[in-house]
């Protein structure tokens, strides 16, 4: 990930506008049980994000990172049928669990996440630069990274 926004960045840069999203998870706060090499990387990404806002706003560019908690996905899925497994418990069982500890009561729906990420990526998810001007260049595109897959979207 970081190559790849090290190789879009000039193009952003000259164009004084640009958004980088990494979606990474709720494990950056609170490190996820048997999940100790993406805690990591997630809690770095983080980091590198975090500097990375302070670098290139002055571009006009935006870095953000979305940070979901359990959000039902296959990944999810197959993590709470591994943790059934090693608990000797049912995978409705393992989500009830889960799902007491979360205030809304529920997972997230990977569509909530998506439409968090647009609106990051959009002209209405930017700061005003300076008073009176929102310096939105609506209709760019923005670039999202990351997510349970690790893929990319551009």
């Amino acid at each position: 990930m970081v190559a790849l926004v090290s190789a879009l960045l000039p193009g952003m840069q000259s164009r004084q506008f640009g958004r980088i999203l990494f979606i990474t998870s709720l494990a950056v706060k609170e490190p996820i049980e048997n999940l100790a090499l993406s805690n990591a990387l997630r809690a770095g990404l983080t980091g590198y994000a975090k500097t990375l806002a302070r670098e290139v706003a002055p571009f006009g560019i935006t870095v953000n990172t979305l940070g979901p908690g359990y959000t039902r996905t296959e990944r999810v899925e197959e993590v709470f049928a591994f943790r059934a497994q090693q608990q000797g418990i049912s995978l409705e069982a393992a989500y009830a669990q889960q799902t007491a500890q979360i205030p809304a009561g529920r997972m997230a729906h990977p569509q909530e996440i998506a439409d968090v990420a647009v609106f990051l990526l959009s002209g209405p998810g930017q700061l005003p630069d300076r008073p009176g001007h929102h310096g939105g260049r609506r209709g760019r595109p923005g670039i999202a990274l990351g997510g349970w897959e690790g893929c990319a979207f551009l």
